[in-house]
């Protein structure tokens, strides 16, 4: 079966970063490394720091759309630390995450600028993209959600094999995440490499999970130092068993949000 898939898909890989972003605070070095990785695939530029006096300078240099405040682990209460924050001041929009709130301190939020509260345990998926959400709110942008993507982990080979134009040698490339309209492919540092542009296609590839394979025209979106985005323009997996595999890999990068004005 032929599928024609949109070419919109790999957006999130090569968007422009929402600047200025978010700026957060967080006693936890795991849950600081986690958003930022997450967010940073979404072109959401973010500042994650240990402490309120460098919030507060970047704050001041940076002009945030969104604070996010982790309120627990510090030696004062979080609802002292905010209030020194001046939030409402500033004109900068707040989210507390935090394991457990008082009514009084619900009602007392408002006024110290907290616009938003999520209660933990953190739920990576969920909780991010609700984060993206706002930060879109924040800066009035409208927005939809588009195909979730997947991720192999550990044991789980996926490999795009491509035999650029001209040349005699297969390329076999570890993808990292893939949707249903492309994927985001670690650069080999070869010289074929130099050929998978921005704006080259490829006839000639495959992508391959375990024993499924699927053959695929692609086009190339964007590409860094390290990694590359494919839209896919054709993909045929004749018996199904390519999209079967895929179903078995982690989802753990949740459905992509795209502003509409950014398309």
């Amino acid at each position: 079966m032929s599928t024609h898939l949109a070419e919109t898909d790999l957006r999130p890989q090569i968007r422009k970063p929402v600047a200025p972003g978010l700026a957060m605070v967080s006693r936890s070095l795991l849950l600081r490394e986690a958003l930022a990785r997450r967010l940073s695939r979404l072109g959401v530029g973010i500042a994650a720091v240990s402490d309120f006096e460098t919030l507060v300078r970047e704050i001041e240099s940076e002009r945030p759309a969104l604070v996010l405040v982790d309120g627990d682990g510090w030696e004062q209460r979080w609802d002292a630390l905010i209030r020194g924050l001046e939030l409402k001041k500033r004109g900068v929009s707040a989210l507390l995450l935090i394991a457990s709130l008082s009514v009084d301190q619900v009602l007392e939020a408002p006024s110290l600028g907290i616009g938003t509260v999520i209660l933990k345990p953190f739920k990576p998926e969920e909780h991010t993209a609700r984060i993206y959400d706002l930060l879109l709110g924040a800066r009035a942008l409208t927005a939809r959600r588009a195909h979730p993507r997947y991720v192999p982990t550990n044991g789980q080979g996926l490999e795009m094999e491509i035999l650029p134009e001209g040349d005699w040698v297969t390329l076999r490339l570890p993808v990292l995440d893939i949707c249903d309209g492309g994927a985001r492919i670690e650069l080999p540092e070869l010289p074929a490499a130099a050929k998978l542009v921005p704006g080259s296609r490829g006839a000639v590839a495959s992508l391959v999970a375990g024993g499924a394979r699927a053959s695929l025209t692609f086009r190339v979106v964007h590409r860094t130092r390290r990694t590359f985005g494919v839209a896919f323009e054709q993909l045929i997996d004749r018996n199904g068993t390519f999209r079967e595999a895929l179903r078995s890999f982690d989802r753990s990068v949740f459905g992509s949000v795209l502003p509409r004005r950014n398309w």
